[in-house]
């Protein structure tokens, strides 16, 4: 059946049929048309806070031309599992409720619609969504070519003598699965974060917050501390990570966009080797 024009270039908002609460838009480049079933490669945004998933689509879209990957955008509505809940995506959800596995049917969706090639992908996150991506690669790492985690406001060591989400101590119970550093390993991660990037006023979590744990601001309170932290966390696990700071870069999309994108294209390039030039 023939792909509909609403699904081609930037697209349309789209449910997620296994869970309609749910959406995503893509970006689906001139390549997929000549591509004579060849599966195009998957570049997974997930956007922070302000649930912004079509300017990353947007900024992403170029990238995708050039490089003939598709973008999935998915957006994790706020207030869906009470009210005034912001945050819960960041962390995964828990129970009935898993933003990991919301955004791997939204891919089996991608696959069926356009063969693309869902069973390792691109990741990317920013902020909010920079918190997900990195606890993603910790449940599923077989998934990925490669994890982009720009500017996160705060961080999951690979420490199991903290409770989760400031360590990995009870990730069985919440996930079924501890995190597999051998699997780990074997995905190219990137930590990018701007110079500038150091209000604390919307991270800092202090004793009466609800997402207070014992341990929890040991990262340090900014987004670059918190980074450094995960970084060295991930290298005394044998973990190899590109690690930049933009020099004057702010707490911008737009500011640290462009060493994503080339991590993103030397993944590619590479077929997915961590230390080959990236």
């Amino acid at each position: 059946m023939p792909v509909s024009p609403y699904r081609l270039g930037a697209t349309t908002t789209i449910a997620l049929q296994r869970d309609k609460r749910f959406s995503y838009c893509l970006y689906v480049p001139g390549a997929y048309a000549a591509a004579g079933g060849r599966s195009l490669p998957v570049l997974a945004l997930v956007h922070g806070s302000d649930r912004r998933p079509q300017q990353l689509r947007d900024e992403f879209a170029a990238f995708c031309e050039e490089h003939g990957c598709i973008a999935v955008a998915p957006l994790f509505p706020a207030g869906i599992e009470a009210p005034e809940e912001f945050d819960g995506y960041k962390y995964l959800g828990g129970g009935d409720l898993r933003y990991d596995h919301v955004l791997l049917a939204m891919l089996d969706e991608v696959r069926a619609v356009y063969g693309a090639d869902t069973g390792r992908f691109l990741l990317f996150g920013f902020s909010g969504g920079a918190h997900f991506a990195h606890r993603f690669a910790l449940l599923h790492p077989a998934r990925l070519l490669a994890v982009s985690v720009a500017a996160p406001g705060a961080v999951t060591l690979l420490d199991s003598r903290r409770d989760w989400p400031a360590g990995i101590r009870g990730m069985d119970h919440l996930f079924g699965a501890q995190p597999d550093l051998s699997q780990i390993a074997r995905v190219p991660v990137q930590l990018v974060v701007g110079s500038m990037d150091t209000d604390t006023s919307a991270i800092a979590v202090s004793r009466d917050h609800p997402a207070w744990i014992e341990g929890v601001n040991d990262q340090g309170v900014s987004r670059v501390r918190r980074l450094e932290a995960l970084r060295d966390s991930l290298a005394s696990a044998g973990v190899w990570t590109q690690y930049e700071v933009v020099a004057g870069g702010r707490h911008s999309l737009t500011d640290i966009a462009g060493p994503a994108k080339h991590f993103l294209a030397r993944v590619l390039e590479t077929g997915g080797q961590a230390e080959a030039g990236v």
